[in-house]
């Protein structure tokens, strides 16, 4: 409507100020009070005039002021006449548009495919659109129901209704009905207050919609997801496990070979075994970072010093990284606070996330890793921030860093970043990567702040 440009009789003041509906007849009653005084004038101005010629007094002998008054009325009076016509032309466009607009509300009630209905204060039903009546079999004349007709018929729906007079209105909420015919539906529901007036509101309006097919659709592809979720899974860990068992396969040959000799070398067959032994345990991490990444992990249950764990993963890394010839500097806001977690999870999540920064900075520079608290959608969070000086992350790859066995790397087996991202979910948190303007990458994981434990302060 605001599109149009159009504005109801009580919407367009007079000047900006004045409602039409007040205007219209003080500007009516100015016209009469200046008509009498017109008459009245012009009457005194009369008499006066015929005394003058009785006297043998010459018309120009009447008071000037007189004149004055009835020059100055007939203005008055010409102004508010044509004031009073503007007023009238305006006041009938007005209703004209005003009669376009709901003749367009009319055909949009009529014509869209969402149920709408308004019901008063007291649970009657004042009106419903033709989709309405189509998807829940309402009779051709809605007067006279009320919620007791949606109880007998709809009871799931006749609960949002009856708690939306109550004050309590619901957004997008589905409900299971069913149809005449016997089939069952799923209707999606949201009710509003009707207001009458900026202080009261007259009732309800309920919208519905028939999302039967839109939840079998949605269904089939949650489905289908997981399905792709499996077949990915299933082809990451195929793929991981290959290589050792083709090594371990490989090797088994060579043993064989040199066992079955007339004089084995002693060290080769140790040599032998140490690679069996190694692909053996090689198997095992891949077997224990898939069911890491595939079960659910514990409830959190302590509360823990996020500092703390930066701290200790610090210290497991501070070697490789002197190594490599990389800095690792800590920003540690003492107020950060703690979280409710496992701290053994947490750090594998901070590990992994600084072996990614590690490997991409081959040349070696600096890795700032900082926690501060933060405030975001009325929740108080714990925020761990690591940015590394390389080269950043394609921007194509971004959308797929935590997919399982997802990896830019030749020897990564796209887990670490998928585990990541399971233990955060499952500690309620949120992580994220994005390349920094200035170059190089930003990790950033937010856990729920919860109070520091008794006894214990802040570090």
């Amino acid at each position: 409507m605001g599109g149009l440009g159009l504005r109801s009789e009580r919407e367009s003041p007079l000047w900006g100020v004045i409602p039409y509906g007040i205007a219209v007849p003080v500007l009516l009653g100015a016209v009469v009070v200046l008509t009498v005084l017109l008459v009245v004038t012009l009457e005194s101005w009369h008499s006066a005039l015929s005394d003058a010629v009785a006297l043998g007094s010459h018309p120009q002998d009447i008071p000037q002021s007189d004149l004055i008054k009835v020059a100055a009325m007939v203005f008055l009076l010409g102004a508010t006449a044509l004031a009073a016509v503007y007023i009238l032309e305006y006041y009938r466009r007005t209703q004209r548009q005003l009669n376009r607009v709901q003749q367009l509300s009319r055909n949009i009630l009529e014509n869209i495919v969402t149920g709408v209905i308004t019901l008063a204060a007291d649970g009657s039903v004042s009106m419903a659109n033709p989709a309405a009546h189509t998807m829940l079999g309402l009779p051709s004349e809605v007067t006279g129901l009320d919620t007791g007709w949606f109880e007998q018929r709809h009871p799931a729906l006749a609960r949002l209704l009856r708690s939306a007079l109550d004050g309590d209105f619901v957004q997008d909420t589905d409900v299971s009905s069913r149809k005449p015919d016997g089939k069952t539906i799923w209707l999606r529901g949201t009710t509003t207050p009707l207001p009458e007036n900026e202080r009261r509101e007259a009732g309800v309006i309920a919208l519905v919609k028939d999302v039967t097919e839109l939840l079998s659709v949605e269904k089939q592809l949650r489905r289908l997801d997981r399905l792709a979720v499996t077949e990915s899974l299933a082809a990451g860990v195929a793929h991981e496990i290959r290589n050792p068992l083709t090594a371990i396969d490989l090797n088994l040959r060579l043993l064989q070979s040199e066992v079955s000799s007339p004089s084995p070398d002693p060290g080769e067959v140790q040599t032998q075994f140490e690679i069996l032994t190694e692909e053996t345990r090689r198997l095992n991490r891949i077997t224990e970072q898939f069911l890491t990444f595939s079960r659910r992990q514990t409830a959190p249950h302590r509360a823990i010093s996020v500092v703390e764990v930066v701290r200790r993963v610090r210290q497991l890394v501070v070697s490789e990284a002197t190594d490599k010839n990389i800095r690792i500097e800590t920003f540690l806001n003492p107020s950060s606070g703690h979280v409710l977690g496992d701290p053994e999870h947490l750090e594998q999540v901070l590990l992994n996330i600084l072996v990614n920064a590690m490997e991409a900075m081959p040349g070696g520079g600096a890795i700032q890793v900082a926690v501060a608290p933060s405030s975001s959608g009325g929740t108080e969070w714990v925020e761990i921030r690591i940015s590394d000086q390389g080269p950043g992350v394609d921007e194509k790859h971004l959308s797929r860093l935590f997919d399982p066995y997802f990896t830019t790397k030749p020897s990564g087996n796209g887990l670490g970043l998928a585990i990541a991202h399971r233990i955060t979910t499952d500690h309620d948190g949120e992580i994220g990567i994005e390349n920094r303007p200035g170059g190089g990458a930003l990790a950033w994981v937010r856990l729920p702040a919860v109070p520091a434990p008794a006894g214990k302060t802040t570090e």
